[in-house]
């Protein structure tokens, strides 16, 4: 990623690696950097401190925590055993009592309510993963779980990243995991709860017996069919990274055979689950990085176009420039069956120069003959990779799919849910539009996707922060109970969390 950003940056001249290794000293760190240790980071011989990472933010002129939420994502999701403090190492040049006041400082914010930016959550938790010994009123790391839940659960993009790794520290943390997981514990048993799979996801990194049995009982009594869906996501990884004791073993196998036996979406991840389960190795990583791309299977004709189309749209990569393994990444974007896995992926190309160039390659890919009519997992698929890479230029295919007739419901409905995550906010005039008619094909057809259709159009207006139109599906008396209670939901939450949340 370092190396990638560096070639493919908008900085020309830092192609050359004497060159950036010439613009390194700076501030308050002076010292000079030889070109061979930037070759060794890059090459992943040796490890980058963070502060390095930050360097590189600031040379190639990215937002301030971009690579550094991407690094801690990758880090944690390939270490095996579960450790609060980051995998990135911070090293902190200043008296341990400039960090105490630090430290106070962002915990009157925390009980303030006062705004939390993702960089604070990430300083803030940083800080307490480094110190398993502090101290803390018990109420204090009660409203520090609670809000860092509920602002990582209506948050997207960098500022979910970063408060899911905040999350995941905490989890981690001996006398800060028993309150998160009880704050988990509570949202997932919330059948008003909108964002039910980002809820569950995170427990799937905890090897604290607590947390195995939050899912365990969402997995044989769970909320709703979204907290299924995010258990089974949860216990995937549980289960490979091997957190799971025998009895928790035997019991999630019961259930599992269940679930598989039924078939469908579920069943396959059941049987996923499953093999996971009674795989006799030790705990594995499964992060993308830990992979032998070279070791795996062919790149399907989808991944190449898509791969191809991307890297054809740079215009700064150097003549020399290759990428032997960006298809494999966009092949584990598009096919891996593991959600994590996925996410993970999107969130590295998500940090890189590829991202504008593999937007356009999906947006290319589903305008492609009868992709859009067609298979709704295909369109589907590709809808659920762009929502995580997109912007500005991609928004207006979302919103026309929003709009359109003749298409499947469930292509509908996830660009719904997609739409929230491009940037700018589509309009007022657009909003009244899609609430206007997938309102009308539900009173038309009582059809479950256009119902899904509604709930999507609520969370993208939460987590956009797009008030009117969260206010109609509110109030108007012709929405559906499930549509009007999600934006009930999302109108209910604090402004300081949803501000927060923002950034």
């Amino acid at each position: 990623m370092l190396r990638v950003n560096r070639l493919l940056g908008s900085r020309h001249e830092f192609t050359v690696r004497t060159k950036f290794a010439a613009a390194w000293p700076s501030g308050p760190d002076p010292r000079s950097i030889n070109p061979s240790t930037i070759y060794r980071w890059e090459a992943g011989s040796s490890a980058i401190p963070h502060s390095a990472v930050r360097r590189y933010e600031e040379l190639l002129e990215l937002a301030p925590g971009r690579l550094v939420a991407a690094f801690d994502y990758e880090l944690r999701a390939n270490r095996p055993m579960i450790e609060s403090a980051p995998a990135l190492a911070r090293d902190h040049q200043v008296e341990p009592r400039t960090l105490d006041r630090r430290l106070d400082a962002y915990l009157d914010r925390v009980c303030a309510p006062a705004v939390m930016t993702g960089c604070d959550w990430d300083d803030l938790t940083e800080l307490l993963a480094t110190r398993p010994a502090a101290y803390l009123p018990g109420r204090a790391w009660r409203e520090i779980a609670q809000r860092l839940l509920a602002e990582m659960l209506v948050a997207c993009g960098q500022a979910w990243l970063q408060r899911f790794e905040a999350v995941n520290r905490l989890l981690a943390h001996p006398a800060a995991q028993g309150e998160l997981i009880d704050a988990c514990a509570v949202a997932a048993a919330d059948r008003d709860n909108q964002v039910m799979i980002s809820t569950m996801a995170a427990l799937g990194h905890s090897n604290h017996r607590d947390s195995i049995s939050v899912l365990l009982r969402q997995l044989t009594n769970p909320t709703d069919d979204r907290a299924l869906w995010g258990t089974l996501s949860a216990l995937f990884e549980a289960a490979t990274l091997k957190q799971l004791n025998p009895d928790q073993r035997r019991r999630a196998t019961r259930t599992l055979r269940e679930i598989a036996a039924a078939g469908g979406p579920l069943g396959s991840m059941a049987d996923e689950i499953l093999q996971a389960l009674w795989t006799l190795t030790g705990p594995v990583a499964i992060g993308c990085a830990g992979r032998q791309y070279s070791l795996r299977g062919p790149v399907s004709l989808v991944a190449q176009r898509v791969a191809h189309a991307a890297a054809a749209a740079l215009a700064t990569a150097p003549e020399t420039f290759t990428d032997d393994v960006f298809p494999q990444l966009v092949e584990e974007l598009l096919f891996d069956p593991s959600e994590e896995a996925r996410l993970e992926v999107s969130m590295l190309i998500a940090a890189s120069p590829y991202r504008s160039g593999i937007a356009q390659a999906l947006s290319s890919e589903l305008r492609r003959g009868r992709t859009l009519t067609g298979d709704p997992e295909r369109s589907g698929t590709l809808l659920s990779a762009l929502r995580m890479v997109g912007g500005s230029p991609e928004r207006s295919l979302i919103e026309r799919i929003v709009l359109a007739d003749g298409l499947p419901g469930p292509t509908v409905s996830v660009a719904a849910y997609a739409i929230g995550h491009f940037t700018p906010v589509p309009p007022a005039s657009w909003w009244d539009s899609a609430i206007s008619k997938h309102l009308a094909d539900w009173h038309r057809s009582k059809s479950p996707t256009s119902l899904a259709a509604l709930r999507g159009l609520a969370y993208s207006a939460g987590v956009t922060g797009s008030q009117t139109p969260l206010q109609r599906l509110k109030t108007d008396p012709t929405t559906p109970l499930a549509a009007r209670a999600a934006a009930t939901w999302w109108k209910n939450q604090p402004t300081y969390i949803t501000t927060s949340a923002q950034l």
